[in-house]
């Protein structure tokens, strides 16, 4: 199974918050089962982003994404982003369209089925679209 990670997850490893050892354990579990965990090419920009404005060590980054796939911005992921029809910000859409064209060019164990997210949001619309959503550590 594919597994779609967004900024509002990984941004909570580079923190002690609430939710973050309970997404390190949920993320390590997917891993050990053999499920891949994927996310957009943005997280590396939004997470860089996040690093340079907490003073972090660009090698955090390095870290935080080393078990996730990460996949390139087509043409096809925005006709996607944009074809959302829920209230979404620009960037979380580019998340979902990225997750959608996964979901509908892959079948089985290579299709996204789940969405890790901490963003309310993201969450709704991402439920709307069918996904199971997660944010390891919330009731």
């Amino acid at each position: 199974m594919l597994v779609y990670v967004d900024t509002s997850a990984m941004a909570k490893r580079f923190a002690d918050e609430a939710e973050s050892d309970a997404l390190d354990e949920h993320l390590a579990a997917l891993i050990a089962r053999g499920d891949t965990v994927i996310s957009s090419v943005l997280l590396d920009v939004e997470l860089t982003r996040i690093a340079r404005r907490e003073r972090l060590d660009p090698a955090t980054v390095e870290a935080v994404l080393s078990d996730v796939g990460l996949v390139g911005i087509f043409p096809e992921v925005l006709e996607a982003a944009k074809d959302i029809e829920f209230h979404l910000k620009a960037l979380d859409s580019i998340h979902l369209g990225t997750a959608l064209i996964l979901q509908d060019e892959a079948e089985g164990d290579e299709a996204v089925e789940q969405v890790i997210t901490y963003d309310d949001q993201m969450a709704r619309v991402a439920e709307k679209l069918g996904f199971e959503v997660v944010s390891p550590g919330r009731p």
